[in-house]
């Protein structure tokens, strides 16, 4: 099981790509939202262009790439979802079988 940060302009590792039966799950949001909870999490702005929305917009079309890349991968809307609405999608997704720990990522 792993938690990968996608992070704009640097790839995932090759062997997401090759997983025989992953249960991959990609998060998405709108563009708006993110800039709003990035902004409360970095009021002081020290991060440069953390919450800008041109770059925010740049960086989810790049993830979405990236899960068109991904087979099997459940993607899901997590805009107006709680914590807990998204985690219960994520199990509800996992197939119907014992998933090895090798083979989940979020």
């Amino acid at each position: 099981m792993a938690n990968i940060p996608l992070i704009d302009k640097i790839d995932l590792p090759e062997k997401i790509f090759s997983l025989k039966k992953p249960h991959i799950i990609g998060l998405k949001i709108l563009p708006e939202k993110l800039a709003h909870v990035r902004q409360n999490r970095f009021k002081s702005g020290t991060v440069e262009n953390y919450y800008d929305i041109k770059g925010i917009k740049i960086e989810l079309m790049w993830a979405d790439n990236i899960f068109k890349r991904i087979k099997g991968i459940h993607v899901i809307d997590v805009t107006n979802r709680t914590v807990e609405e998204v985690s219960n999608e994520i199990v509800e997704s996992a197939p119907e079988r014992k998933i090895d720990s090798g083979d989940v990522i979020y």
